[in-house]
C-alpha cells in the first residue's frame, strides 16, 4: 500500500526572511538543521521551508528548539 500524504509541514518563515532558501541555508549553517527550501515546490512556496516529521520526537523538539534560537 503507498501512502496517500507525506510526513512533513511547511512552515512560512516570510517574517523572518522572505527568501526560504536564504533561510534554510542560514539555520543550517547556525544551527545545523536542514530543511527544504519551499521554492522547489513552486515560486508560491518560496517564503516557505518543509520540515520532515519522520524523526523521533526527542530529535523533533531538538529542531525546533533550534530553529526558535535562530529566530
Amino acid at each position: 500500500v503507498r501512502p496517500q500524504a507525506g510526513m512533513f509541514i511547511m512552515m512560512d518563515v516570510s517574517r523572518v526572511c522572505n527568501d526560504g532558501a536564504v533561510f534554510a541555508s542560514g539555520l543550517l549553517a547556525e544551527q545545523k538543521v536542514s530543511v527544504i527550501p519551499g521554492a522547489g515546490f513552486g515560486e508560491i512556496a518560496a517564503p516557505y521551508v518543509r520540515l520532515s516529521l519522520t524523526h523521533t520526537l526527542d530529535v523533533l523538539d531538538k529542531a525546533m528548539n533550534r530553529i526558535e534560537a535562530y529566530v
